[in-house]
């Protein structure tokens, strides 16, 4: 079973996945409402 080094590393990374999965979220949720429909195919691609 692995461990995580430190409490700080654990919350770094919980926070940065969060913010990143936020982004994602909200990204799509803009476009969709302005009408753009290809950009988010090229930001996930890019993503990848």
């Amino acid at each position: 079973m692995e461990h995580w080094s430190s409490r700080k590393g654990f919350i770094l990374a919980a926070v940065g996945s969060a913010v990143g999965i936020a982004n994602i979220w909200r990204l799509s949720a803009v476009v969709g409402q302005n009408g753009g429909g290809a950009y988010p195919v090229m930001y996930f691609f890019v993503c990848l």
